[in-house]
């Protein structure tokens, strides 16, 4: 009976030492996992930085562009309306006026190709404003362990 106590006893110290290797073990490897969840983070938020970056300076040069556009545009239309008020007031400017009405027509498909690839860097730059919002999704689950 007394061996059988002290086999018991014994028993009972291997279980707890057991239990306690396993939760050490399990801590150790949570540490490690939240370790790597952290590198992952800080490697995110730098190519967040980067893509955020990247985006101001698109959205920038996009802007530039449509202001000259804009301004190029009303330039445009300054000259032809000069052209339409000569006409009206009797000048022989037929042929200017149809000189200018097609160079007017060829400027306008070149800026509305500009307008066209400028729309699509918008696409582009709201393309790369989501992709940036997926990764903000691994911070918040880092942020949540």
């Amino acid at each position: 009976e007394e061996a059988v106590r002290c086999l018991a006893q014994q028993l009972r110290t291997e279980i707890a030492e057991t239990s306690r290797v396993n939760e050490v073990g399990h801590q150790s490897r949570f540490a490690t996992l939240l370790e790597s969840v952290g590198d992952m983070d800080k490697m995110l938020r730098g190519e967040i930085g980067v893509l955020a970056s990247s985006i101001d300076e698109r959205n920038c040069r996009l802007q530039k562009d449509l202001d000259t556009l804009a301004s190029t545009l009303e330039d445009r239309g300054n000259t032809l309306q000069r052209d339409i008020d000569q006409v009206s007031q009797g000048s022989s400017l037929d042929s200017r006026l149809m000189e200018a009405e097609a160079a007017l027509r060829d400027e306008l498909a070149v800026l509305s190709r500009h307008v066209q690839s400028v729309a699509d860097e918008t696409c582009s730059v709201k393309a790369a404003q989501a992709e940036f919002a997926e990764r903000g999704e691994l911070t918040a689950l880092h942020s949540a362990l």
